[in-house]
């Protein structure tokens, strides 16, 4: 339901990475699998029904770091929504995320950072907002490790041929192909960096 008009949203008006788009999509079609497979109308899904959507994933063995996944897109998928007029309320909003155990840090991350996405949809145009974007994207578009990311510099960026150097384990360097949109955003940062010194 509506769901091409939200990946437009991801992609022109969010300008998502092409991994988070995919990563987007394939949660929003999981869900609408189940609603058709559990015959249940769009327009009449509600609270309860999504509880069971969720826990369902969990009796299929999902670990809570993928349902909370689930949660965090099916909530801005209803959102987006919302927006556009295409539903009265969401009935995923009061839905709680499932705790997830220490144990699992890189994990965390991650749904850390599907929450980020989440929260920069009403975040200003500010140097602060632009760094953090930025980190969520390389990390979550990617796949670089936190200590990777923290080891780049300007230098290591390559506008031209969309691509960064990287410093891995034991020192070995590797190029991270980066899409345009990334560039771009790296471009505007670098910028805002610049202003700030002044």
């Amino acid at each position: 339901m509506y769901k091409s008009s939200f990946i437009n949203y991801l992609k022109y008006e969010k300008r998502y990475s092409p991994h988070t788009i995919k990563a987007y999509e394939m949660e929003v079609q999981a869900y609408l699998d189940f609603l058709e497979a559990e015959g249940m109308p769009f327009e009449e899904v509600d609270y309860k029904f999504c509880r069971y959507y969720f826990a369902t994933m969990k009796e299929q063995g999902k670990s809570a770091t993928s349902v909370n996944r689930a949660i965090s897109v099916i909530k801005s998928y209803y959102k987006f929504l919302q927006r556009e007029g295409m539903v009265s309320s969401s009935p995923v909003h009061l839905i709680k995320a499932l705790k997830v155990g220490k144990k699992l840090p890189v994990v965390v991350e991650k749904e850390k950072m599907v929450t980020l996405l989440e929260e920069m949809e009403t975040m200003e145009d500010s140097f602060e907002n632009s760094r953090d974007f930025i980190i969520m994207e390389l990390l979550f578009g990617t796949g670089i490790r936190l200590a990777e990311l923290l080891e780049i510099k300007e230098r290591d960026i390559d506008f031209l041929n969309k691509k960064i150097l990287i410093l891995g384990k034991r020192n070995k360097l590797r190029f991270v192909p980066i899409h345009s949109t990334l560039i771009e955003e790296l471009k505007r940062y670098l910028q805002k960096k610049k202003r700030k010194a002044l």
